[in-house]
């Protein structure tokens, strides 16, 4: 579980998806947007992934249920948040792919010791 958590300050972390200006690439077009459903995806895996007990140990933290964290996570989801360092331009279809990548984190991954972000994430600002 403490490694879930980790990786859960990691994802917080993760995702700077918005710019400094947007390339419209034809992927996540909105990055407040994107930001928002890494998160639920990020609650989805912790409600899916955690057992019960693990749940309620982290509650304070992850919320007590699904619908909880994705408030809790969500709100960190503003423009001023994830924007991009200044110099940098927010890549859609690297956040598309970070989005698909995170998504298909198994939950031993999820969980597990290796608690590196996909690596599309690393590209959606550049």
């Amino acid at each position: 579980m403490k490694r879930a958590l980790c990786f859960i300050v990691l994802g917080l972390g993760l995702l700077p998806l918005n710019g400094c200006g947007s390339d419209d690439d034809g992927g996540t077009g909105d990055p407040v947007s994107a930001c928002k459903e890494l998160m639920k995806v990020t609650c989805s895996k912790f409600f899916g992934c955690l057992s019960k007990e693990e749940q309620m140990a982290a509650a304070a933290i992850i919320g007590n249920n699904e619908a909880d964290c994705n408030t809790k996570f969500s709100a960190n989801c503003t423009t001023e948040m994830t924007k991009c360092d200044s110099g940098e331009t927010y890549s859609s279809s690297a956040a598309s792919e970070c989005l698909s990548q995170f998504k298909a984190l198994s939950c031993a991954e999820f969980t597990g010791d290796n608690t590196s972000q996909p690596a599309a994430c690393d590209q959606v600002c550049k």
